[in-house]
């Protein structure tokens, strides 16, 4: 699943777009937008994605991402890139913007072997790459083992995550189906969302 841009979206369009790594909101000075159908993010938005390694030639204008010994390379001002040995177009080139390189997050997913989504309603993108622990845990055999890898996983929301008062210090309480660990339930109050694992994320159902 990778992030799309948004027919008509003028309603929306005053809402500044969030990206999220494997759950965690990602902090930028430039904001992420859609153009021709793709979203661009800030290089520095995506550096955190497990396993990989971004950088930037400010000579050459170009980003290489290292995905565990694969070079993708992508060139400011070009829709043409790399993603390993294959060479693909995009819908859109990176820019730069205020001093920083935005670049189509179509290109990280692919490159990366991240999974992304766009919540266009929420104008949210969520990217979800699990580490090498999360999914060595959700194979094991000792289902508490397991159980926690899958609370761990990256989350991908494609309904509204229903959640209880601003600042309720209520703790959230997990419920597994017996002998289950590939879906839960989450309650915080008197509200419950049903999570199940979908290839390597959660997603919420």
């Amino acid at each position: 699943m990778l992030a799309s841009g948004v027919s008509g979206a003028s309603g929306a369009a005053s809402k500044s777009i969030i990206v999220q790594v494997n759950n965690v909101p990602m902090p930028g000075d430039v904001d992420p937008y859609v153009q021709n159908g793709s979203t661009l993010v800030a290089l520095n938005m995506i550096r955190s994605i497990p396993g990989v390694t971004i950088n930037w030639n400010n000579t050459s204008k170009t980003v290489t991402l290292d995905n565990n010994g694969t070079k993708s390379t992508l060139v400011a001002g070009k829709k043409e890139t790399m993603v390993g040995d294959k060479k693909v177009t995009l819908s859109t080139s990176s820019v730069m913007k205020n001093g920083r390189v935005m670049v189509p997050l179509r290109f990280i997913a692919d490159a990366s072997g991240s999974q992304v989504y766009w919540d266009a309603p929420d104008r949210t993108v969520y990217v979800a790459k699990p580490t090498e622990e999360m999914l060595k845990e959700i194979q094991s055999s000792d289902i508490s083992v397991a159980r926690h890898g899958a609370y761990s996983l990256p989350r991908i929301a494609k309904v509204n995550v229903l959640s209880g008062k601003e600042g309720d210090s209520m703790a959230y309480i997990r419920y597994f189906p017996k002998n289950q660990s590939s879906e839960f339930f989450e309650q915080h109050m008197d509200i419950v969302n049903y999570y199940r694992i979908i290839d390597t994320h959660v997603e919420l159902l």
